[in-house]
């Protein structure tokens, strides 16, 4: 994805758990699962052909996740910010 791309997700939060769905580009559902630790999400997409581990920090308001990042594919790292609508 370019820097430019927005990709949306769901996510449920119960306790310290997380979980939700996320639509890929061939408009799979994938299931999210992960937790939250303080201020520290981390998660897991888990699509049909694929998989990407994510971890970032939420920002004071609640509404942005920064300095994220993830792998996917076991070897792809990078990094990723996430905005609430």
């Amino acid at each position: 994805l370019s820097n430019n791309d927005t990709q949306p997700i769901e996510l449920v939060q119960n306790g310290d758990s997380i979980s939700g769905t996320y639509i890929n580009n061939s408009k799979d559902s994938c299931p999210v699962s992960g937790s939250l630790s303080g201020n520290v999400l981390s998660f897991t997409v888990q699509c049909p052909k694929w998989d990407i581990k994510m971890s970032g920090t939420i920002t004071a308001n609640g509404k942005t996740v920064e300095n994220g990042s993830y792998t996917a594919y076991d070897r792809v790292t990078s990094q990723f910010r996430m905005a609430k609508e």
